[in-house]
């Protein structure tokens, strides 16, 4: 066992180092990145990420194709990328209540039938 009592220490280190390293994944730019970037915008140059894409041009479009989406508020817009992501957080709150509740045998076995004396009629 004298093993297992020195390997906790080293897990311990491992997972210290390995979230210090993620840590730095969270950290504001620096100015100078930030400042660059701002300038090229102000100089009229496109974002790297979608040099010929006209985002004003692709919501005429859509609006002109689905005028009744459009009309409820649907389609690309400038809060399509904050609906999405709340959307994604719903979903991993959704994914870990699931795992909890399958971990801690909430969730009947779906490969079994459910015994009815365990779970009633649900």
């Amino acid at each position: 066992h004298k093993r297992s009592s020195t390997m906790a220490p080293l897990k311990t280190l491992f997972a210290l180092a390995l979230s210090a390293g993620a840590a730095s994944a969270f950290a504001p730019a620096t100015f100078s990145k930030v400042a660059a970037s701002s300038t090229a915008v102000k100089a009229g140059k496109a974002p790297v990420f979608a040099p010929d894409f006209d985002y004003d041009a692709a919501t005429s479009d859509f609006n002109n194709q689905f005028p009744q989406f459009a009309k409820w508020g649907w389609g690309p817009s400038v809060h399509a990328e904050k609906w999405n992501g709340r959307h994604a957080m719903f979903g991993w709150v959704f994914i870990c209540a699931s795992a909890y509740c399958k971990g801690h045998g909430l969730i009947p076995d779906a490969d079994m039938a459910l015994n009815l004396k365990e779970w009633g009629t649900l």
